[in-house]
């Protein structure tokens, strides 16, 4: 309840090991939301298997089929053991005797590599340096999925995969969609700015990338002539 106190569901920064969910689902009327109940309330109308009790075990992230789950089956003094479901293969799993438990394992995955560039520039000038010095095109990807600025840079040559992706450090608490219909009175909800990556309050622009090293982008920033350093 602390975490959801602190913030209603939404992108996290780090992920449950060892499974693929960077979110948390929130409480209220809007999706994804706990509150739409069990897997047995989840999964009333199909017909594949789900397990034994299962309107004791209550998602707070998944994609329909697995989930994290509240399991209440055993929950000693009230407090749910978390549980892993996949409905695909037909199996549970206990991974954690506590919900605050869970939260202590997260962490990031051996394969994130974000850079984080110290710069007095602007975001459009930092990127354009970035791309020539990648020898890609820039793009501005506007706001929309993340309520913050996203330039991206994509390899000229058809095919490759090899892209980029700059983003602000500092970016607001909160954000809500201007087509929301509820917008004029969320938005005055969510005041203030934070850091993603609070350690380090001198990196202006985090640096993500796609089919390239960490040594790559390092390099590629040192040639671009800007300061940066692996978060």
């Amino acid at each position: 309840m602390a975490a959801l106190r602190e913030q209603n569901g939404g992108y996290l920064r780090y992920g449950f090991r060892g499974y693929a969910a960077r979110d948390l689902w929130g409480i209220g009327p809007r999706f994804p939301s706990i509150l739409k109940g069990s897997i047995a309330k989840r999964h009333v109308h199909d017909d594949g298997w789900v397990p034994r009790d299962a309107d004791a075990l209550v998602p707070f992230v998944g994609d329909g089929h697995w989930y994290l789950c509240f399991d209440v089956r055993k929950a000693r003094r009230g407090e749910p053991q978390i549980t892993y479901v996949d409905l695909e293969c037909a199996r549970t799993k206990k991974i954690a005797d506590t919900f605050e438990q869970l939260v202590a394992t997260m962490g990031p995955d051996d394969d994130d590599l974000i850079i984080g560039i110290t710069t007095k520039a602007a975001m459009a000038r930092t990127a354009d340096q970035l791309g020539k010095a990648l020898r890609m095109t820039v793009t501005d990807q506007g706001d929309w999925a993340h309520g913050y600025p996203t330039l991206h840079g994509r390899a000229k040559e058809p095919g490759s995969l090899v892209q980029f992706w700059l983003t602000p450090n500092e970016v607001s608490r909160g954000f809500v969609r201007k087509e929301d219909p509820d917008y004029k009175s969320l938005v005055r909800l969510l005041p203030g700015k934070a850091l993603r990556v609070p350690e380090h309050p001198d990196c202006k622009f985090l640096l993500e990338a796609n089919e390239l090293s960490a040594d790559a982008l390092l390099d590629a920033c040192a040639r671009a002539g800007l300061k940066a350093q692996r978060l």
